[in-house]
């Protein structure tokens, strides 16, 4: 089985090899893990640059830099195509301004409470696809830890599925708090992320 006439295959760079000396070996290696020859969308996952630890941000490392990385895993077939998460309209605008190639998708998050109406048309005006994630909302990621066990500090987040007027439309239409929060993420025109985990 051809995996990218199953699948779109979607890698994410960690902001660990945000350098762009590091994007290529990050993409190499993975893609030597999953026995493939290229990615079809390879993402920058944040747009700061952390040592390889994770304990100190490298702040020579600007957004400009990251997307430098990208286009040349780009530009080497590695990625038929690029963008980035969790980028903000004005470092997806710095970014337009020099790319050589131009941003293809932006992840970010999207959901009842956060409906990103501004990235919504950041991304129109240059043509980039919008992929929403975290699209019932996120109330669990303030129990995250990273790999070191070292816990990320969230503010705490509303969740969607027991919100009563989420709840209150959902048995009006007999269907679940999720199908109504996914819908409402739908009507926002945006692609919904479906992770699986292999």
């Amino acid at each position: 089985m051809d995996v990218h006439t199953s699948y779109c295959l979607i890698l994410q760079l960690w902001a660990t090899h945000n350098h762009p000396d590091d994007a290529e070996p990050a993409l190499r290696e993975s893609l030597r893990l999953l026995k493939l020859d290229y990615v079809d969308l390879y993402l920058a996952h944040m747009p700061v640059c952390f040592n390889h630890e994770m304990t100190e941000q490298n702040r020579s490392v600007t957004v400009l830099d990251v997307w430098r990385g990208l286009e040349g895993v780009y530009k080497k077939g590695l990625a038929k195509s690029i963008g980035v998460s969790n980028f903000s309209g004005e470092q997806i605008e710095r970014i337009m301004k020099t790319a050589t190639v131009p941003i293809h998708n932006l992840q970010v998050e999207l959901h009842l409470y956060w409906p990103q109406h501004e990235l919504h048309e950041v991304c129109k005006k240059h043509n980039i696809s919008l992929t929403s994630y975290a699209t019932l909302g996120s109330p669990g990621r303030v129990n995250f830890k990273l790999p070191s066990g070292a816990k990320l500090e969230w503010a705490p987040a509303p969740n969607d599925l027991e919100d009563p007027n989420v709840k209150k439309l959902a048995e009006k239409h007999k269907k679940t708090p999720a199908q109504v929060s996914a819908q409402a993420s739908r009507i926002i025109y945006v692609r919904i992320v479906e992770w699986t985990t292999f």
